[in-house]
């Protein structure tokens, strides 16, 4: 198998235990929805940067071995530190400073993530040599996947995801 097919194969299992996790989460009372709300979106950021970038050989054998890969990674990422919160809170200063800069000149503020040099952050894009640029994203396995369970039989179809937004 080459390493485009491995981590095609990774994509699919993930995507397919990620539409088993979502079928769950719907048939819950909202309440219970809503507890594990953080927990859909991150895991749905974990099937969006697996259509990005690609695992060595031996890394996407590893994940393949688990019966719940996904899972398993966001088992990781929860015990992580990160700077999350730091980056939530650094966008509501640069939010603020436009806003008063803008107040300021007496000009509408420019739409969110445009560059007009009066403050507003811009997404940081350092990590081009390990990211699928050059290369399709496995959008179409993602809708070939979901053609593919669109024509399964009544009550076992699963919904059609929308398309998510790249950031």
């Amino acid at each position: 198998m080459t390493n485009e097919e491995k981590n095609t194969a990774l994509y699919e299992k993930v995507f397919a235990e990620q539409e088993t996790y979502r079928k769950w989460l719907l048939e819950q009372p909202p309440e219970e929805i809503l507890k594990h709300s953080y927990e859909y979106v991150v895991r749905e950021d974990i099937l969006l940067s697996l259509e990005y970038h690609d695992l060595t050989n031996a890394q996407a054998e590893a994940l393949l071995k688990s019966p719940g890969p996904l899972g398993d990674i966001f088992k990781e990422f929860e015990q992580r530190e990160t700077d999350y919160m730091d980056t939530v809170f650094d966008t509501v200063v640069c939010r603020a400073n436009a806003v008063i800069k803008a107040e300021a000149r007496q000009q509408p503020t420019a739409l969110p993530g445009m560059d007009d040099r009066k403050g507003h952050s811009q997404p940081l894009d350092n990590d081009k040599d390990r990211s699928r640029t050059d290369k399709k994203p496995r959008q179409s396995v993602r809708e070939n996947l979901q053609k593919a369970a669109a024509k399964q039989a009544p009550g076992t179809e699963k919904k059609k995801k929308p398309e998510r937004e790249v950031r």
